[in-house]
């Protein structure tokens, strides 16, 4: 049976390569809504951040997740950077403030799965269900350390709370109106940053590994996973358009603006990924993981407990913007 065409979400037309150009794009959409704003601090902690990935950071572990690395997190900072920027253009902007506490929350808000340097047992995903708690210690430390005010550091805690997929995010106590709106922006794009994904099916592999060590009853194989995904995106589309308030127009008119093209390319890819699960299921029975071909990932994981392959997170070229 032929396949349909899966084509291409938002990595393959604008995931950077690099972790230096992720923040170089995000710096040059920051400088256009703040061109005042003192952007060294945002970039210091950028730098710090992606040294914990590495096992530069001191105390620290190189990150040992594939799916909830260090590709992730500069896709979900610069998704919220993305979205700041739409909210200025369409006249509903943050203030410099909220705007780099939710920048910075984004970088931190799966820090909680890196282990410490004496942590030599297993991997992170150990930390699946409690890497949220661990993830706002840590910026409470590291912030507290960088010298940050306290009402900073609370607010941040907070925005990487509604990351929390146990956590109904209208039961969380921000401290104003731009806060929760920031948190909404924060959990939706953690959600979009990874399921737009152009490897996102042939991620889910490395998901199910976390999942497994961190003995979280309900998937009992890869195949589950799969087909429990249909349903998951369900759920969250749900959380995103009710409890989240997602809107289409500030991606769009981000992309509009930086990009020329008047769409929302996150919720295109997302949904690109699910009809392409979606057809798999229905029309390739058990063999269905023969298709997901991308990044040779299910080639090498398919069926070997434990191994983990460590494919480059950044795979795809930037264009050139309009």
């Amino acid at each position: 049976m032929e396949l349909i065409n899966r084509g291409e979400g938002v990595s393959a037309k604008l995931q950077l390569d690099t972790p230096e150009r992720v923040f170089d794009e995000a710096l040059a959409i920051v400088t256009s809504s703040y061109p005042n704003a003192n952007h060294e601090r945002l970039k210091k902690i950028y730098d710090d951040i992606v040294d914990l990935f590495n096992g530069i950071y001191p105390g620290y572990r190189k990150c040992s997740t594939e799916y909830h690395n260090l590709g992730h997190t500069t896709d979900v900072f610069l998704t919220m950077v993305r979205m700041v920027h739409g909210c200025e253009i369409t006249g509903e902007g943050r203030t410099w403030k909220i705007a780099e506490t939710a920048f910075i929350s984004a970088l931190m808000h799966d820090t909680g799965y890196i282990q410490e340097e004496d942590d030599a047992v297993g991997t992170g995903g150990k930390f699946t269900k409690v890497h949220v708690d661990r993830s706002i210690r840590f910026a409470e430390t590291y912030l507290t350390t960088l010298g940050s005010d306290k009402m900073d550091i609370e607010t941040c805690k907070r925005l990487i709370s509604a990351t929390s997929l146990s956590l109904d995010i209208k039961k969380i106590p921000f401290a104003s109106n731009e806060e929760a709106t920031a948190g909404k922006m924060l959990f939706s794009s953690d959600i979009l940053a990874q399921m737009s994904d152009r490897l996102y099916l042939e991620k889910l592999i490395y998901l199910f590994k976390e999942f497994k060590e961190a003995r979280i009853f309900g998937v009992v194989n890869e195949d589950e996973l799969y087909r429990n995904t249909l349903g998951f995106y369900e759920s969250i589309r749900r959380r995103l358009d009710g409890d989240a308030n997602y809107s289409e127009k500030y991606l769009r008119s981000h992309f509009r603006v930086r990009w020329g093209v008047d769409r929302d390319l996150y919720i295109e890819g997302v949904e690109k990924n699910i009809n392409f699960l979606r057809y798999l299921l229905d029309n390739h029975g058990r063999d269905y993981m023969e298709n997901l071909k991308r990044g040779g990932i299910v080639k090498k994981l398919k069926g070997s407990a434990g191994f983990y392959y460590s494919a480059n997170p950044f795979l795809s070229t930037p264009p050139t913007p309009s």
